[in-house]
């Protein structure tokens, strides 16, 4: 039988068209990242950027229902992703999770370092982070 961690490996590895993902497969992986325990997350935590960039991308999107704490400390990491792909999955996840993650003034550097480094429309992202920083 596997763990919730395989589980959402596998499910993660898929592939999903756009909408299908969004629209509904996005949900079950919320649910499986929920479920995970605390050496899943060690696992989870270690393991996450040796996956495809897809994968990746679709953890950061899934991690921002997830109930855990753990979620940001994850989120943070890879927003410190050299893939911008999955910094900018990162980042939005980050700030819609804004009820208990506020960036502060130490990350300045980093965010308008991915700012400028993001495509033109991914740029706001960043703006709203750098936005939230109170000196």
């Amino acid at each position: 039988m596997k763990d919730k961690l395989e589980e959402l490996t596998e499910y993660l590895d898929r592939a999903y068209g756009i909408d299908y993902w969004s629209d509904d497969a996005i949900d079950y992986a919320r649910a499986l990242v929920n479920q995970l325990g605390v050496e899943q997350w060690d696992a989870l935590s270690a393991g996450w950027n040796a996956k495809d960039i897809e994968w990746q991308v679709r953890l950061a999107e899934a991690v921002f229902g997830c109930e855990s704490p753990r979620r940001v400390d994850l989120l943070l990491a890879m927003l410190r992703s050299e893939v911008m792909d999955v910094a900018v999955a990162a980042a939005k996840s980050l700030e819609a999770s804004d009820d208990v993650w506020a960036p502060d003034p130490s990350m300045r550097s980093l965010l308008q370092y991915l700012h400028d480094r993001a495509k033109e429309e991914d740029k706001y992202i960043f703006e709203i982070l750098l936005a939230k920083i109170s000196d």
